[in-house]
């Protein structure tokens, strides 16, 4: 389980053979980074990194990464 820190509004996840990225965009433009241990069923995920510098003035709905 992992909980953000707002309410979300879009997500992406990237998965590697034995761990899974989420990163969140929360309605309040706020991004946040979480890695999840596949391996471990008990594993609730940590945050990694969380950029809250605002950059837009009006809200962002979307985000993707390649």
């Amino acid at each position: 389980m992992i909980k953000s820190g707002g309410k979300v509004r879009d997500f992406v996840i990237t998965l590697n053979a034995h761990r899974a990225h989420f990163t969140v965009l929360n309605g309040n433009n706020q991004v946040e980074k979480y890695e999840l241990n596949l391996d471990n069923k008990d594993d609730e995920g940590k945050k990694i990194k969380v950029f809250d510098q605002s950059g837009h003035r009006s809200d962002v709905r979307t985000v993707a990464f390649r």
